[in-house]
């Protein structure tokens, strides 16, 4: 961004100051006639910065596709994420490929181990699961839920 532009920055900034305090009529009509034109004068500066990158930098395809990753970011972010040891059944191991199963052993078996942590379920009784009403808001019955559910149920 140019020095030029910087300063037009600031003064449609402190326009729209301007205008928020005052709430006048005059000042949004001037307001937004400059915020027209400093639009226009940034789409002009970015055309103009895309044909001087291009009419001058276009020495080889290299050159040309180097240009267009670096104004549009086409290239994707490598990431170099690694694990270099895992502890599996108090054994370090180090091997990627033995470092791939124990994750996907790890992943494949968390359900249910999740499962059997919970142990058995009374599900007849599944409103124990749920928190206490409180009494003192203007939406919550002071019955107990599990007393309305079983009126309303017939349980």
């Amino acid at each position: 961004m140019t020095a030029g532009l910087l300063i037009s920055s600031r003064t449609k900034t402190k326009l729209y100051k301007k205008w928020l305090r005052s709430k006048s009529r005059y000042d949004e009509l001037k307001y937004k006639s400059y915020r027209k034109l400093f639009k226009r004068l940034i789409i002009a500066a970015e055309i103009s910065y895309c044909k001087e990158q291009f009419d001058t930098h276009t020495n080889t395809t290299k050159q040309l596709w180097s240009n267009l990753n670096n104004m549009f970011s086409f290239k994707r972010k490598k990431s170099k994420l690694s694990i270099a040891s895992l502890n599996i059944g108090n054994k370090v191991v180090t091997n990627t490929e033995d470092i791939c199963n124990g994750l996907n052993g790890y992943f494949c078996t968390v359900g249910d181990k999740l499962v059997q942590s919970l142990g058995t379920v009374n599900q007849n009784n599944f409103i124990q699961y749920c928190s206490p009403s409180n009494a003192q808001s203007m939406f919550c019955n002071p019955v107990y839920p599990n007393e309305i559910f079983k009126n309303n149920y017939g349980l």
